[in-house]
């Protein structure tokens, strides 16, 4: 019995040291916010979120990064993101950074990452089989051979394996690419438009709506400047209809009357917007209830906000200068500021189509050098800061966010401030700490 007893009190004491060396009191900090000088964000609670905090976009100073080789990875001291270097253009120009509103680099699953007609692993960034061996014009054949190159190539948003091609030939294809990744094969061939003397996706900037089910192709016939629209449905034989775009002449330059800059149909396939005569123009899917949206017409996107709604949001550069967005299922209501400033210029991407609410920029005014999501209500200016993007003032135009479908991966250019290569960076968030620190 003395035994028991004896091994009782053994084991008794061993539990409370345990207890005393694994409790962990919560303390408070000692010092305010105004005592560090700095406005504390609590993100108690979200350690494994994918998104930074929600925050306003105030200024904070560039932090110096030395310069990351190739493949190598850092955490945003300002931000606490994983940010990692994917190309060396200098020996390798063939991965072309994607644009802004050109789709996402992505396919529909963020398996794959695409660079120009180079594909790559899109967690280890290296470059997959059917496409490593290949030279430029090679890759070129095995992404279907676009007409304008990238700007005629689009991932499906619903198929991680298929890609949307218009063709050198003017045919608009589906390209498969197999599971092995080792080759790509025509899938399907929609139409045959080689009737016109040039087509495009909408003018290379044109987008299908995020069920990738529809599209508007902008289109020029011979011996005639004026610019065709071509509505079709994704699996019918034909077009839907072809129509003369109002305010439009093919080979009107940037300067000039009618200058024809894009046409899209929008994420929810219920209108077509374009970027005419330097305005801004919705209408309905049968190109008719013109409603002009703005009379300036900047960098945009199409996009979806957090009530649900199909929305055009844009940069203005002149007057009451900001962030702007235009809801289209009620154009007649006041456009929305989202932002207050124009940040020196920047791009902007709603290529998110998983993550409805929010759209993407760059932006490079000096104290805002970076690449954010900002959401789209009703003009609270509520951000997520991703990453600084340490681009020189002279290659600012040249950032061009870029982002993934479910909205948690960026890719930002950049010449690091010091005239280096410009290479393009991978943006991940990351919590590293319970409470995270804006200086």
């Amino acid at each position: 019995m003395k035994k028991i007893i004896s091994i009782i009190g053994i084991l008794l004491v061993i539990y409370i040291i345990f207890f005393i060396i694994t409790f962990e009191p919560n303390f408070s900090s000692s010092k305010s916010p105004e005592e560090n000088n700095q406005s504390t964000i609590n993100t108690t609670g979200i350690s494994d979120t994918k998104f930074p905090p929600e925050t306003q976009f105030k200024p904070i100073k560039s932090q110096k990064i030395p310069l990351p080789k190739y493949l190598e990875s850092y955490e945003d001291k300002v931000f606490h993101s994983k940010v990692t270097r994917i190309t060396q253009r200098k020996l390798d120009p063939d991965k072309e950074h994607p644009y802004s509103k050109k789709g996402s680099a992505w396919n529909s699953d963020m398996s794959i990452l695409c660079l120009g007609y180079k594909f790559y692993n899109a967690k280890t960034f290296k470059e997959l089989p059917v496409s490593s061996q290949q030279n430029r014009k090679e890759a070129y054949k095995t992404v279907g051979s676009p007409r304008h190159g990238t700007g005629d190539m689009r991932w499906s948003t619903t198929n991680p394996n298929i890609m949307y091609v218009l063709s050198s030939n003017k045919k608009f294809i589906s390209l498969r690419l197999n599971k092995e990744r080792t080759k790509t094969s025509i899938n399907h061939e929609f139409l045959d438009l080689s009737k016109y003397e040039d087509v495009s996706f909408g003018k290379n900037e044109g987008n299908l709506d995020y069920k990738s089910q529809y599209i508007v192709f902008a289109a020029k016939k011979k011996d005639k400047n004026k610019v065709y629209a071509l509505f079709y449905k994704l699996g019918e034989k034909n077009i839907r209809w072809e129509k003369e775009i109002p305010h439009a002449l093919w080979s009107a330059k940037n300067d000039e009357p009618n200058y024809f800059d894009w046409i899209s149909i929008d994420p929810l396939a219920e209108h077509i917007v374009t970027s005419t005569n330097h305005h801004m123009h919705l209408y309905n899917l049968d190109l008719k209830n013109e409603i002009k949206l703005d009379d300036y017409a900047s960098h945009g996107d199409l996009g979806i906000d957090v009530n649900g709604d199909p929305v055009y949001v844009q940069f203005i550069f002149h007057g009451d200068v900001g962030i702007y967005s235009y809801n289209l299922r009620h154009p007649k209501k006041p456009r929305i500021r989202l932002l207050p400033k124009k940040y020196s210029g920047g791009h902007l991407s709603c290529r998110n189509d998983k993550l409805h609410g929010w759209c993407y920029l760059s932006t490079s005014q000096e104290g805002y050098l970076e690449v954010i999501a900002l959401k789209l209500d009703n003009g609270t200016g509520t951000v997520r800061r991703f990453a600084q993007t340490h681009m020189s003032f002279k290659g600012h135009d040249e950032t061009q966010v870029n982002v993934s479908p479910d909205g948690t991966k960026i890719l930002f250019a950049s010449d690091w401030n010091i005239n280096a290569p410009i290479d393009t960076y991978h943006v991940s968030y990351r919590s590293i700490k319970l409470t995270q620190t804006y200086p």
